[in-house]
């Protein structure tokens, strides 16, 4: 089955947004752009076809909308009669490679898993915003679609006050907010992950300062091939690394690929192999 790719036009750095195009455009792949306004998927109304397999590059909210969404009319006024059918939103659902369950922590932490936050708390925030820590944490939320990034916060500190010099969304008082002991982060990496296979890897911070770089250690890759056995949130999945100062090297979480940065990764390499693996599901 033909495939084409959805590439979120608005909203990116424009860099990132190119890289793609560009790519998508030198493999000879077709494809369409999307924005979003407000809880709209403009343009939807020319992207969906019958018989054609859809794969989207977006942002969080997109992943929201299509995983929340009961119907195409809700996502977008504009499409016709004929693609209120349940196979259209069958199509923008298979776009993207995600499970609310599978990629939030609370839900793998009893895995077994070379987790970095594996003796962390997990406490609800409505139960958490008036604690006062007593001493230096680092807190994130267990779901990946983040309302707010991870990051440390300080003794004698709420919540609220961490949130007031953060950027938030509304949906952290959903949250299920993990608190874990500050470790010794040396490095971060970023791993594309098919099954157990890497097609593409890149480290991201060095140091806790974004550091860009495509070369990774070998003894990180072996880590990575190892640890892909253990837990596969979706067949199409990012997996990111560190490893601490004292050498061990550790899972710090499993994200969506369709709204994760390649960073320096073979960014060509793993949209050429993913657009073979889509069309052949």
């Amino acid at each position: 089955m033909e495939t084409s790719w959805i590439i979120q036009s608005t909203g990116f750095a424009s860099s990132n947004i190119l890289e793609t195009i560009d790519i998508l455009n030198e493999l000879n792949i077709d494809w369409k752009d999307y924005g979003i306004v407000k809880n709209t998927i403009t343009n939807l109304e020319n992207i969906l076809e019958e018989d054609r397999k859809l794969i989207a590059r977006g942002g969080i909210k997109l992943i929201k909308l299509i995983e929340n969404s009961n119907n195409i009319y809700e996502l977008n006024k504009n499409i016709s009669k004929e693609q209120k059918n349940y196979k259209f939103l069958k199509i923008l659902k298979e776009s993207i490679d995600y499970d609310e369950k599978k990629f939030d922590q609370k839900n793998y932490m009893d895995k077994n898993l070379p987790l970095l936050n594996k003796n962390a708390e997990i406490i609800k925030y409505e139960d958490l915003k008036y604690r006062i820590f007593e001493k230096d944490k680092f807190i994130k939320p267990s779901r990946d679609l983040k309302s707010f990034d991870g990051g440390i916060i300080y003794e004698n500190e709420t919540i609220l006050n961490f949130l007031m010099r953060n950027k938030h969304t509304e949906e952290v008082k959903n949250e299920d907010i993990i608190i874990s002991d500050l470790k010794d982060i040396k490095n971060e990496y970023r791993f594309f992950i098919y099954k157990e296979n890497i097609l593409g890897s890149s480290q991201y911070m060095e140091n806790g300062k974004l550091h860009l770089n495509q070369y990774v250690p070998e003894k990180i890759k072996q880590a990575a091939k190892e640890y892909s056995k253990l837990y596969n949130p979706k067949e199409i999945f990012v997996m990111d690394l560190c490893e601490l100062e004292k050498g061990e090297i550790k899972i710090v979480e499993y994200n969506c690929w369709n709204a994760s940065a390649f960073y320096h990764t073979e960014a060509k390499k793993i949209i050429s192999k993913i657009n073979e693996i889509k069309g052949s599901f």
